[in-house]
């Protein structure tokens, strides 16, 4: 029996058992299957090497599949525990209106957990800038790693920021029909741009619903945010995994001020029990010390009147990072800048918020 089929993978599934459920539970939009086959193609092409010596055989595209639908490894089992690992924050408007912001948006991400001895995820850190073929696609900027078509981390050209932090799922099945959220990420950064609500980017998540009925199968906390121009909610939150999800505002939990939103791996409104709060996803425990820890900055600066700024934003991350944090970015969506930090190859703890940031307008990233 396959995976999506009843099939259960047991946490550490030999990668025979991985490949089938990438191969017949993954569902491939036609852009995304053309891509991966460029990749290989252009590989191939390219003379490169295509032997893996671990596999036993030549690298193909379900492998280059897993390397971007590498979260969507933990929809393959029946549940799996989400540790402490990405964070962030957005605040605009009357948080940063009297920062060097002057009012404008500004987003921030910790990229946790993707980590290994040798810091392969810090040593071959890429910064995509992609211009679409097609007519009317956006351009956009992706911070991640070789091989990856789609994003768990972009911006666009209008200032449409989509950034991916691992979620829970509730107990149940594996399911079929699942398009990597990668993917789903990268087509909103191409089709949407400063316009976009809560609304219209849950619309456009629907396109993607799997066979279970949510979207982002493994489990996703994603923040999308655009540049602030006195709207209601430039930035909103999406909490889902395989069996459905929904949209967070700023003000619906706490931090309650309505110029400011933050995400870490659990949800504050999917898969909770009113009675039992936000420490429960699905009836289970979880570990909740750095969204705590972010809220009560948040609401202190709320309550004395402080206002964020790029020094601010450092220190949020910088408050949250336990030394798994592989890269940080900023992004301060109404200037179209680009800040990036990246730990070093010390071995060591993984501190990239507390090490060197390099700044990057988006325009600067296309320069020829």
């Amino acid at each position: 029996m396959l995976p999506g089929e009843g099939c259960v993978l047991e946490r550490d599934a030999p990668l025979e058992l991985l490949a089938l459920f990438f191969q017949s539970s993954i569902r491939l939009p036609e852009e995304l299957e053309r891509e991966l086959d460029a990749v290989i193609d252009g590989m191939r092409a390219a003379g490169t090497d295509m032997r893996v010596e671990l596999l036993g055989r030549e690298f193909d595209r379900t492998d280059l599949l897993a390397i971007n639908a590498y979260i969507e490894r933990r929809a393959a089992v029946p549940v799996e525990p989400v540790g402490e690992e990405c964070s962030q924050f957005a605040l605009w408007g009357e948080r940063t209106l009297g920062s060097d912001l002057k009012g404008g948006l500004i987003a921030g991400r910790n990229m946790d957990g993707e980590i290994d001895i040798r810091k392969v995820t810090v040593s071959h850190f890429l910064v995509f800038a992609v211009e679409p073929s097609e007519p009317g696609r956006r351009r956009w900027v992706s911070t991640m790693w070789p091989g990856f078509v789609g994003t768990l981390s972009g911006v666009n050209e209008d200032g449409l920021y989509s950034m991916e932090n691992a979620g829970p799922s509730a107990p149940g099945p594996t399911v079929s029909g699942v398009v990597p959220c990668s993917w789903i990420q990268r087509r909103a950064l191409e089709t949407a741009g400063a316009e976009a609500t809560a609304e219209s980017i849950a619309t456009m998540m629907d396109e993607f619903t799997s066979d279970g009925g949510g979207v982002t199968a493994a489990g996703s906390v994603i923040l999308w945010a655009v540049p602030y121009r006195g709207q209601e909610s430039p930035a909103f939150i999406y909490e889902g995994e395989r069996h459905g999800g929904l949209m967070r505002r700023p003000a619906d939990v706490r931090p309650l001020d309505p110029c400011d939103i933050m995400g870490t791996n659990h949800y504050r409104v999917y898969g909770v029990d009113p009675e039992k709060g936000p420490d429960f996803n699905f009836g289970r425990p979880v570990s909740c010390w750095r969204y705590s820890t972010g809220m009560a900055t948040l609401e202190a600066w709320s309550r004395t009147g402080r206002q964020a700024g790029l020094a601010e934003m450092k220190q949020l991350l910088q408050n949250v990072a336990r030394g798994t944090t592989e890269y940080s970015v900023i992004f301060l969506a109404n200037e179209m800048r680009i800040l990036i930090a990246l730990d070093d190859l010390e071995a060591d703890a993984w501190d990239a918020p507390h090490l060197a940031w390099r700044d990057f307008g988006f325009e600067d990233l296309f320069a020829h």
